[in-house]
């Protein structure tokens, strides 16, 4: 783990909404009965060289068990812009994406309130109660609520 994450990226990042995908599902039930709804949340990011950046990609999806009502996923990215302290790490034996999973709250909670709120508004707009979930990371397994 490493001590003070942030401090090895400039405070200035780049953020942008990159998929909303949303299916209905025709099997919907009235008998919400035995029914779990899952959230899956994913973080994967790359380092970029040439540019002296990190790029990151934060998935949540969330589908019900069994298939019905619907299933939702938003991905929102980031680019990280390395310090001055870069070299400081030997970042190709990091797991970044684990690390920034762990560490990355300095900009990942930026991400998961926007992902949370698109995905609260698609689920008002198609005729359903607003779902709002937390706004943080659930990992690494996948959250089930009865």
């Amino acid at each position: 783990m490493i001590n003070n994450l942030s401090s090895y990226f400039l405070p200035e990042y780049q953020f942008f909404l990159q998929n909303i995908d949303y299916e209905k599902k025709e099997n919907i039930q009235r008998d919400m009965k035995g029914i779990t709804l899952s959230f899956t949340d994913n973080l994967s990011a790359s380092i970029d060289d040439a540019n002296n950046t990190v790029n990151v990609l934060v998935t949540r999806s969330v589908s019900f068990n069994p298939d019905v009502m619907f299933h939702a996923s938003v991905t929102y990215g980031a680019i990280l812009k390395f310090s001055d302290k870069k070299d400081e790490i030997k970042w190709d034996d990091v797991d970044l994406s684990n690390e920034l999973l762990n560490n990355g709250q300095f900009f990942t909670r930026n991400l998961m309130a926007r992902i949370t709120l698109l995905i609260g508004e698609i689920t008002s707009a198609s005729g359903q109660t607003p779902l709002f979930m937390p706004p943080n990371i659930i990992a690494p397994d996948s959250m089930d609520v009865q």
